[in-house]
């Protein structure tokens, strides 16, 4: 994906920073619990692989892959300095503020299916759903087997039908 100089392996990765930064804060979001800290996080790992390029011409096998672990590492990295106790999704706001009591309904009955589910879980299910990767690409993310991945990501699917079936 990147080419042999220094320039355009940084403009490669500026331009998949723009098309991919709304998933990327959305994926951190769901190991945060945080919005903002979810923003500072992606963006600390874009600067940390941009600095990488810039110094020495690094060139990464996977971009994707290797955007989504430095995400998840730097988010992890904001959970180690700050010590929260809180649960991966309690505190989360609806980002888009809407005021339609429809939409808020489906919100908090979407956040309380995601909140039943184990942290790895809701993980997968953000990087498929939402990130719209692929199990293969997942598998090098959570350094887990794509059949669990796989798995889980069902079981976890099916939480969430029912949490929300069941209202």
């Amino acid at each position: 994906m990147f080419g042999s100089s220094g320039k355009r392996n940084s403009a490669a990765v500026q331009d998949f920073y723009q098309r991919n930064k709304h998933k990327l804060v959305i994926y951190a979001w769901s190991i945060l619990g945080n919005y903002t800290d979810a923003e500072d996080a992606v963006h600390s790992a874009f600067t940390a692989v941009l600095s990488k390029i810039d110094s020495n011409g690094f060139i990464p096998r996977d971009t994707g892959s290797y955007v989504y672990r430095s995400v998840h590492n730097r988010a992890v990295d904001i959970i180690r300095k700050r010590s929260r106790d809180m649960g991966l999704i309690h505190g989360m706001q609806l980002q888009a503020g809407s005021t339609d009591p429809l939409i808020l309904q489906m919100y908090n009955d979407l956040n309380s299916g995601l909140a039943q589910l184990i942290p790895d879980d809701c993980r997968i299910v953000v990087l498929k759903v939402i990130a719209g990767l692929s199990f293969r690409e997942i598998e090098k993310i959570m350094d887990m087997p794509k059949r669990t991945i796989a798995t889980r990501y069902y079981r976890a699917i099916k939480v969430l039908k029912d949490k929300l079936e069941s209202g």
